[in-house]
């Protein structure tokens, strides 16, 4: 009787997980502003995403990184490198994001992502839907992650990478073309609301 309690207790959590998640998914891809980075070199948002059905997992350095950003010198390094994750992938990079974490929080996110394993999917909705390959695919297409939730599970991010398949001077070209990381925050009646999307277009 025991274990039987423990597997529906985890049926339950996972059920509940997977419910969770699949509500971040569709509060990002039922809102076209979402993806207005795919218009800046003239691109046409699709009608329907196309989403590969395994998860990919976060960069650590998204939320952290072992440097004193508070250090002039060390700025003005990072302003002249633009490969450096800072420009690139690092969501508080922004004012806006920074200060709603404290460093031990910034630290925990980037831990809790290096948790998070790559898992198969399967979404089948009206504007979104995933599939297991994309050799019938032309245009874009989109990978997703998992959510990771800060230590308070008051907060979650998704990342959203654009990819984009083409043919260019003769040649079929299958490209990462953008990086989305919506970020979440969940009110006091428990209803989860995106209130940030840091962007970062692939040159």
């Amino acid at each position: 009787m025991k274990n039987k309690i423990i597997y529906l207790m985890f049926l339950l959590i996972g059920n509940f997980s997977f419910s969770q998640t699949n509500e971040f998914y569709k509060i990002i891809f039922e809102n076209e502003e979402n993806f207005s980075i795919i218009k800046i070199l003239n691109g046409k948002i699709p009608e329907k995403f196309i989403i590969v059905d395994s998860t990919i997992t976060f960069y650590p350095k998204s939320f952290w990184l072992d440097i004193n950003l508070k250090d002039e010198k060390v700025l003005k390094e990072i302003e002249e490198d633009e490969h450096h994750p800072y420009n690139n992938v690092y969501i508080f990079s922004t004012n806006k994001y920074d200060n709603l974490f404290n460093d031990n929080e910034k630290k925990y996110l980037s831990q809790a992502c290096q948790n998070v394993k790559s898992k198969k999917i399967k979404i089948l909705e009206k504007k979104y839907f995933t599939v297991n390959n994309t050799k019938k695919t032309k245009g874009f297409y989109f990978l997703i992650s998992e959510p990771i939730y800060t230590s308070n599970n008051k907060f979650a991010f998704i990342e959203v990478d654009i990819k984009s398949k083409g043919v260019f001077l003769g040649e079929k070209t299958d490209d990462y073309f953008g990086v989305l990381k919506i970020i979440f925050e969940k009110g006091e009646n428990g209803i989860w609301k995106q209130i940030g999307n840091y962007e970062h277009l692939v040159l």
